[in-house]
């Protein structure tokens, strides 16, 4: 294990191959990011996908159960959706 010495400097580097094996580091981070953009996306597409199934006739609740069925999809799938920044990899 590679251990490293701390610096009174508060601009002292830190690789991400680093911060990846600190406990709560960026995997951490990463975790955190992707359920909040697997709900946001969720709440997004599942809307509009019971928009698109249903049309003018769309309930409340056939967006709830779309919203569901889309962040289980996300999160079964464990990949961000098309277009979300890949700020912390894969």
């Amino acid at each position: 294990m590679k251990t490293r010495a701390v610096t009174d400097s508060p601009f002292a580097e830190v690789s991400g191959d680093e911060l990846s094996r600190v406990a709560g580091g960026a995997g951490f981070l990463g975790d955190i990011y992707k359920n909040l953009v697997f709900d946001v996306g969720s709440q997004i597409g599942g809307g509009k996908l019971a928009e698109q199934m249903y049309g003018q006739r769309v309930t409340s609740g056939d967006k709830t159960r779309a919203r569901a069925a889309m962040k289980q999809y996300l999160v079964q799938g464990n990949k961000l959706p098309k277009g979300a920044p890949h700020i912390f990899g894969d």
